[in-house]
């Protein structure tokens, strides 16, 4: 009865603009968050320094797409590949973040409020991604969407370790774990999210 009550809000179009809008804001936050780091990153490797806020407007930019479909049949693919892309990266990198975070206050006793908040929003950005493909599925993905959305991850690991624009660490110490784990994460998401069905994309979802 619960669960049904949850899915029947999740449903609404008033709930998917306000989630949209969140994600829009918390893009915004971070881009500004990332900014000092940005500028001094070689401007070829500059989209691989915001990793969160980049998934989070992969997935505003899909939940455009979902509320407002395109007659263009090229589009809504676009869309498809987007949300793959935004739901996958936000799997990662929330999970990534709650795991450094958590280390980060076991190892310091204590995190700043600043990094509190940052735990829980990309708490969020898991359970989003996880409520918005799993409980709430809304748009239809196939492998090679899925596939595409791996191939992002994998450069944007590489690039972060090989290169150095991973995003910052509360223990510098955990460098050389968090290189190998992180790849890892990869490929956890793309077990998490392949085998997926998901009902299509269309204005009838909503009520």
């Amino acid at each position: 009865m619960i669960v049904d009550s949850i899915l029947r809000i999740l449903h609404k179009r008033s709930v998917w603009k306000g989630i949209g809008a969140l994600n829009a804001i918390g893009t915004v936050f971070g881009f500004m968050w990332y900014r000092g780091q940005v500028d001094h990153t070689l401007f070829y490797l500059r989209i691989f320094v915001p990793d969160s806020p980049v998934a989070a407007l992969f997935f505003t930019l899909a939940i455009c797409g979902i509320l407002w479909p395109p007659a263009s049949h090229l589009l809504r693919e676009a869309i498809t590949f987007l949300f793959a892309l935004g739901v996958t990266s936000l799997f990662q990198y929330g999970l990534w973040a709650v795991i450094v975070l958590t280390d980060g206050f076991f190892y310091l006793h204590s995190l700043p409020l600043e990094g509190v908040g940052l735990w829980f929003a990309h708490a969020g950005m898991l359970i989003e991604a996880l409520v918005f493909t799993k409980l709430v599925p809304l748009c239809t993905y196939k492998p090679r969407h899925i596939a595409t959305a791996f191939v992002w991850l994998f450069f944007n690991d590489y690039a972060d370790y090989v290169y150095g624009v991973f995003p910052y660490l509360p223990r510098f110490s955990l460098l050389s774990v968090i290189t190998v784990v992180t790849p890892l994460l990869s490929v956890v998401t793309l077990f998490v999210f392949w085998p997926s069905t998901m009902s299509k994309l269309s204005r009838k979802t909503f009520s």
